[in-house]
């Protein structure tokens, strides 16, 4: 009897710890996904080290999802994000746009 409970409760620990797990890659990834577009309309005004900050939060997230459920759109995300830094860096804030809009593209592939 006591085999049965402990393989029971073993059962509930496992789908609440998977679920636990979907609900923190479907925050980080929504957060991602906002705070990447932020990074996109600073770039596009020309603000580029808050489109540098932006994209640095949206990376954070990506990888904390990446942790949770690993998934090469998210590596393509984190990869577009760390170029859209260097090229805000470079006060080239177009060019970082464009990196960004490929970062949320690759974090909206991730969500399907």
């Amino acid at each position: 009897m006591n085999t049965k409970i402990n393989a029971f409760a073993g059962l509930l620990l496992s789908a609440y710890g998977l679920a636990y797990a979907a609900d923190e890659y479907s925050a980080h990834l929504a957060r991602a996904l906002e705070v990447a577009g932020t990074a996109i309309s600073h770039g596009e005004a020309r603000h580029p080290s808050l489109s540098a900050e932006h994209a640095e939060e949206a990376i954070k997230h990506a990888q904390a999802a990446n942790q949770h459920h690993p998934n090469p759109h998210l590596e393509e995300a984190v990869n577009h994000l760390k170029t859209a830094i260097e090229h805000s860096k470079m006060h080239h804030s177009d060019v970082a746009a464009e990196h960004a809009k490929q970062a949320v593209a690759h974090l909206k592939a991730a969500q399907q």
